[in-house]
């Protein structure tokens, strides 16, 4: 989402928030601790991370009959949700387990702290941050492709693809610029490595803003403006229909891999009826003024060589995703990761028979 529309939504969304509490939606208030399901270890995990859909946009929607038939073959949660409003936060709160107090954009923050970079660095597991059309490892600039003078602005210029906003990796000063160099890759590079037996255990996928459904600017010369969601969701659905089968059909596509398929958070509200679904939270969804600001109802798609079709609800969002990796590979769990009240998504995924 661009800063002045989040500006825009979230003012919405505090002004709404006496109505909000009326309503009584407000996921992710609960005071019960959820059980922590063991689950079994990991030999791979990949995340795709898509952009600004709810689930009810997608579900049984005619542009985007890939998505659905993943939805109907594998893992399906309905009550996932996005963590919070806008993009960034989602991106931080997935790999560092909190939103580190933002609620912007602004791609020139720098954050301190562990993520699960550290964790896997320590306990010798690889990984790789996959930017589909990010130029080089190297790249430091907000956008891409731009004009030098234009690639440091902080909102998106006419025909940018790679947005910095959406690689959380480069936020943290904990990850240093030489192991980004050697761990972020662009989506031909991630291919050919793929085609050659290379699979890291852990590997998140961005992809450009054509592709993640969420849209250049509505500017003359854009190539997928923001306006027009149906061709969003068919170049979103192709994109999918394309990588995944690529990832699942290769060599190390073994014993417990999985793949998570999930969006970054809802949609912007259409009306005031629909503000609460914008805000839908889960446990860890941050507050304010006592109003839960979650990132609505988003899906979550779990696929691995071991499961077929279920759907399951379970009170999440990003945080359990964190909680759920971490747990299989015997992680300390990351800040709000480790709350009591933050499922895991043991029943998505196979789970140890032992604790």
């Amino acid at each position: 989402m661009s800063v002045r529309l989040s500006k825009i939504f979230l003012g919405l969304a505090l002004l709404f928030g006496i109505i909000w509490v009326w309503l009584r939606v407000g996921g992710g208030t609960s005071s019960q601790s959820a059980p922590v399901k063991p689950v079994k270890h990991f030999r791979h995990v990949v995340i795709i991370m898509m952009e600004n859909h709810g689930t009810s946009e997608l579900m049984n929607n005619p542009n985007t009959p890939y998505i659905n038939h993943l939805i109907a073959a594998y893992g399906f949660d309905p009550q996932y949700r996005g963590v919070t409003h806008p993009s960034l936060p989602n991106y931080l709160a997935t790999i560092a387990g909190s939103t580190q107090g933002i609620w912007t954009d602004n791609p020139e923050r720098q954050f301190s702290g562990p993520t699960i970079v550290s964790q896997l660095q320590d306990h010798h597991l690889s990984w790789e941050g996959v930017m589909e059309s990010i130029p080089a490892p190297t790249f430091e600039g907000n956008w891409y492709p731009e004009p030098l003078d234009q690639s440091q602005a902080s909102s998106a210029p006419t025909r940018a693809l790679y947005a910095k906003k959406h690689n959380p990796f480069v936020f943290f000063n904990s990850i240093s610029r030489a192991l980004l160099r050697t761990h972020i890759v662009n989506l031909r590079t991630f291919q050919r490595q793929l085609a050659q037996g290379h699979l890291a255990d852990f590997v998140w996928i961005t992809p450009n803003l054509c592709h993640d459904m969420h849209g250049e600017p509505n500017t003359p010369g854009s190539r997928c403006p923001v306006a027009n969601n149906t061709q969003l969701e068919r170049l979103g659905d192709q994109f999918l229909k394309k990588l995944v089968p690529e990832i699942t059909h290769s060599p190390m596509w073994q014993g417990n891999s999985v793949l998570f398929i999930t969006w970054d958070e809802a949609n912007a509200p259409a009306g005031l009826t629909s503000v609460p679904q914008y805000l839908a939270g889960a446990p860890g969804a941050p507050k304010f003024l006592g109003v839960t600001i979650g990132g609505g109802l988003v899906p979550l798609i779990v696929i691995s060589p071991q499961t077929r079709h279920r759907t399951i609800r379970i009170d999440c969002n990003h945080y359990c995703l964190l909680k759920t990796i971490e747990n299989g590979w015997h992680l300390r769990y990351l800040g709000n990761a480790a709350s009591p009240q933050v499922p895991t998504l043991a029943p998505l995924v196979p789970e140890r028979l032992f604790r």
